[in-house]
C-alpha cells in the first residue's frame, strides 16, 4: 500500500507483508476473517521480495494465466522476486516458490506526484503452472468499459495486524464497499477504484497488489482492482476513510495483450 502523502515510504513499506486493518484486536487484514482453504481463492499469489537470496518482505498478486501473475507496479523494484501459489500460509522460505523470469510494468506507471496511476505489473513464471483445485486463474473483466460494482467486494491478503504490527501468518479476507468521494481528492474514476473503510476493515502496507474481487452474475469472482494505496495521510483502517485500487478495466487490454502476445510490446494508445 502506498499513501498519497506517503510516496517516499512506498519502497520500504512494500517490503513488509500485507496489512488489512487498524484495530489492536485485529487478526491480519484488519479485522479480517481467516481463509482456511487455498481452494477458496486459488488465484492468490504471494510475491516474495528477496535480497541476497533472503526473504525481505511480501506483496500479493493474482494468477491470471498459467504463466502470468498480476501485482502492483510499486512492488517490483527488486530484481529478485519469487511467487508462491496454492497456500494460505505466509511463506518466508524460497523452497518451493516459483521463479519469475520477466517483470513487465504498465507503460504508464510512474511513481511520485500524487496517487499512483496504472499501478500494475505482470510477472512471468517459468515453468508455467498446472491448474487444479488450489491453483487457478481469476477471471478478468469482459471489457474495458468503466463499471460500478454494487454489493460487497472482497480483498484478501497476508497483511500486518495493524499499521505498525506484524504480518499475518495466514491468508485473511474482508469485505469492502465501493466509494466515490476520493474522486474529489485527485483520483481519476477511469483508472482508480476506491473503497470505504467500515469497521476498521481495510488493506494497508504490505497488501499491495492484492486482488479486489467482485462476485459476478454467475456466482464466480471477477478481478476488479489491484490494491494500491491510502487516500490521504490517514493511518491504515481509519474509520470512514478510503483506500484506492488500480481499476482493472483500465488495464485489461494490456493484461490480455501480454497473456496472448508476450513477446511483443504493448502498442495501444492509453489515455
Amino acid at each position: 500500500m502506498t499513501g498519497i502523502s506517503r510516496r517516499a515510504l512506498t519502497a520500504v513499506l512494500a517490503s513488509f507483508a500485507l496489512v488489512i486493518g487498524m484495530s489492536a484486536e485485529a487478526r491480519g487484514i484488519v479485522n479480517g476473517d481467516r481463509v482456511t482453504s487455498p481452494a477458496k481463492y486459488p488465484w492468490m499469489a504471494q510475491i516474495q521480495i528477496l535480497r541476497d537470496g533472503r526473504h525481505q518482505g511480501s506483496c500479493a498478486g493474482t494468477l491470471v494465466s498459467e504463466r502470468w501473475v498480476l501485482t502492483a507496479g510499486h512492488c517490483v523494484d527488486s530484481q529478485d522476486i519469487r511467487v508462491v501459489l496454492g497456500s494460505t500460509a505466509l511463506w518466508t522460505e524460497t523452497d518451493g516458490s516459483l521463479r519469475v523470469v520477466r517483470v513487465v510494468r504498465h507503460p504508464r506507471y510512474a511513481p511520485g506526484g500524487g496517487p499512483l496511476r496504472y499501478d500494475a505489473a505482470l510477472l512471468r513464471l517459468d515453468p508455467p503452472v498446472r491448474f487444479g483445485r488450489t491453483v487457478a486463474p481469476l477471471a478478468l473483466p469482459a471489457s474495458a468499459r468503466l463499471t460500478s460494482y454494487p454489493g460487497p467486494l472482497v480483498v484478501a491478503g497476508w497483511g500486518h495486524t495493524r499499521e505498525d504490527g506484524p504480518a499475518s501468518d495466514t491468508l485473511l479476507e474482508t469485505h469492502q464497499t465501493e466509494s466515490g468521494r476520493c474522486f474529489r481528492q485527485g483520483l481519476r474514476r477511469k483508472v482508480h477504484l476506491c473503497t470505504l473503510i467500515r469497521g476498521h476493515r481495510a488493506p494497508c502496507y504490505g497488501d499491495s497488489g492484492a486482488p479486489l474481487m467482485h462476485r459476478n452474475a454467475r456466482g464466480g469472482f471477477t478481478l476488479v482492482g489491484i490494491t494500491s494505496g491510502i487516500v490521504g495521510s490517514h493511518p491504515c483502517g481509519a474509520e470512514g476513510q478510503e483506500n484506492y485500487f488500480a481499476r482493472v478495466t483500465a488495464l485489461v487490454d494490456w493484461i490480455r495483450h501480454w497473456i496472448h502476445h508476450s513477446t511483443e510490446p504493448f502498442a495501444r494508445q492509453q489515455r
